[in-house]
């Protein structure tokens, strides 16, 4: 059960952004840093942070790469640019969770992120 999110850091905006009628590139960003967050039960701001902190949250927000990546297609300089990190830590960051899909846990949890993510974009092109 996802649990609601009541931070926001500065980078993102209350309630979902439009631009012509679509969503843009910013509320697909909110919406799996949310997801990422209450996934594993860290505030949305850490993924933000400039310090690498606690294990937890350095792996959400290895986490929340991956899915820019993989869901929605962003380049590693594009995702480096949104989390003030290089590219090749992006690269390296997506290798980490790629390696720990060997888990089952990993991979159950990155499957279900990924159909989420997949069916809210769905939802969203449909509002």
């Amino acid at each position: 059960m996802l649990r609601s999110t009541t931070v926001v850091y500065p980078p993102l905006r209350k309630g979902w952004l439009k631009a012509n009628g679509y969503f843009t590139d910013q509320s697909k960003i909110e919406l799996i840093s949310i997801l990422v967050s209450d996934v594993f039960h860290v505030p949305v701001y850490v993924l933000f942070l400039a310090q690498r902190g606690k294990a937890k949250h350095a792996l959400a927000r290895q986490v929340a790469m991956y899915l820019l990546h993989i869901c929605l297609g962003k380049t590693f300089s594009d995702i480096g640019r949104i989390f003030d990190r290089d590219r090749t830590t992006v690269s390296h960051a997506c290798q980490l969770i790629e390696d720990r899909r060997e888990n089952f846990n990993m991979d159950w949890t990155l499957s279900l992120l990924e159909q989420s993510v997949s069916a809210l974009l769905i939802q969203m092109r449909e509002d």
